[in-house]
């Protein structure tokens, strides 16, 4: 398990989708999680709340992307729109608690589980 805090920052400018750092930041490690059988990431504000969202963060594992192929979504026209939390409200994964009244920072948490041999 790799755990971290801070705070990720993207590009100003015009956010014609929902989300915020923590859930674009899951959705671009998905192509490496599906790469990786047993993995699983998630990132989240501990105010409840990242970026235009309503929801804290995202989590995926190894089977997310596949999931998202076979439901017709392409991940990466989420990624450019930079909707990601509409993403993750159509393949599972949003991770929703509510304003906490609390910015302490994000939460990034990775596991990785071993490969039986």
């Amino acid at each position: 398990c790799l755990l971290a805090g801070g705070e990720l920052v993207t590009a100003a400018g015009h956010r014609p989708g929902r989300g915020g750092p923590c859930h674009e930041a899951v959705l671009a490690a998905l192509p490496e999680l599906a790469r990786r059988p047993g993995t699983a990431f998630l990132a989240a504000g501990t105010d409840g709340i990242d970026g235009n969202a309503t929801s804290a963060g995202a989590v995926a594992g190894s089977d997310t992307l596949p999931r998202a192929r076979r439901l017709g979504l392409d991940p990466e026209a989420f990624l450019v729109r930079h909707d990601s939390a509409t993403f993750f409200d159509r393949v599972g994964g949003i991770l929703t608690c509510g304003a906490t009244g609390t910015n302490v920072m994000d939460v990034f948490v990775g596991v990785v589980l071993p490969q039986r041999s």
